[in-house]
């Protein structure tokens, strides 16, 4: 698809889907995740099928903490993590409860990988050999593999899968310089980009990267199906089997953000109006407001306004983001969890 016919397609659907919001059927209660300290501020990061939540809590003073929340109850990660570090981050989990972070040595002073089990001691999860300035980490699925990337020295990175303790680079595409990875499926099929003079979406089967041919596009999400979403040219997308497809927007989007994908083909992210911002639900190729679907008897629905989605797991819960007009100045994180 060229960027023209992109463009029209987006177009078409901001003509067709004006009306579509509103025969939403209310469908979600909100649960907020508090922070364990106060004056802080919950990132969430991931969200498995169990319901479990993984992030960090940052407090005013900027300094952080793993945490994971599952029923109303968030526990402090970061001394499982790592006792010392002045700041720990849980950035994935899978469906078996383990947890992949990052924290902070201070005697190599440079971020680390750590794999916290859901039974064990946590694993220190080096990166590809050479002079290394940072690691990163993208993803972990069911069978324990992880998709990472080794930041180096002279700017460039390296993405890598990991899987008991064997390390397999991820190279970039020919001519490109640096390979970067974003996210896993249960298939081992990481997403990602390859840079170099441009940027490249691929993804990597068998360590053997595949060019999606979305020039300037930016991957959030692969699901099991090898359905990818993302956002190219300010508008979210859904790629699937070669062919690309703008989400539908909103009257008056100026920005589209596709974050998430679940089995089913559900799509969460953020639609960015020009006073306001909106947690966004695509479904069978319909637009929803998620503030619209809180039902109606929820306590907090007429207080909150949900303004970015960032995942959806296969019971079909997600992660937002949003403000309480009772504390405005707050920016709180929310469990949807869907109503049957």
């Amino acid at each position: 698809m060229t960027r023209s016919q992109f463009f029209m397609a987006t177009l078409a659907c901001s003509l067709a889907t004006s009306s579509i919001a509103a025969h939403a059927e209310s469908r979600y209660r909100l649960t907020q995740i508090v922070p364990d300290t106060p004056a802080s501020t919950i990132l969430a990061a991931d969200l498995n099928d169990r319901g479990q939540v993984v992030g960090f809590v940052q407090d005013s003073s900027g300094r952080d903490h793993a945490f994971a929340w599952r029923d109303g109850t968030l526990t402090n990660l970061g001394p499982l993590f790592a006792p010392a570090s002045p700041s720990t981050r849980a950035t994935a989990n899978n469906d078996r409860g383990d947890i992949l972070g990052i924290f902070f040595d201070t005697t190599s002073d440079k971020f680390v990988i750590a794999l916290l089990p859901r039974r064990g001691e946590v694993t220190r999860i080096e990166g590809l050999p050479g002079e290394t300035d940072d690691a990163g980490v993208a993803d972990i699925n069911n069978r324990g593999q992880i998709a990472a990337a080794s930041f180096f020295e002279d700017g460039s990175t390296q993405a890598f899968i990991w899987e008991e303790g064997n390390v397999m680079p991820l190279p970039a595409l020919a001519g490109d310089t640096s390979s970067l990875a974003v996210a896993l499926n249960e298939h081992g099929e990481v997403l990602g980009t390859s840079r170099g003079p441009t940027g490249h979406v691929v993804i990597w089967e068998d360590a053997q990267p595949r060019d999606l041919n979305i020039p300037g596009g930016t991957p959030r999400d692969i699901n099991d199906r090898e359905q990818v979403v993302g956002t190219l040219q300010r508008r979210g997308f859904l790629w699937e089997r070669g062919t690309l497809t703008s989400l539908p927007v909103f009257d008056g989007a100026v920005i589209t953000q596709a974050a998430s994908i679940n089995n089913a083909g559900e799509i969460v992210g953020e639609s960015d109006l020009e006073t306001s911002a909106r947690a966004t639900l695509w479904e069978d190729g319909q637009i929803f407001n998620l503030n619209d679907l809180v039902v109606s008897n929820d306590p907090q629905r007429s207080f909150v306004n949900l303004q970015s989605a960032s995942q959806i797991n296969d019971r079909g819960a997600i992660v937002a983001i949003g403000r309480d007009s009772r504390f405005p100045s707050e920016l709180r994180t929310y469990l949807l969890t869907p109503v049957h």
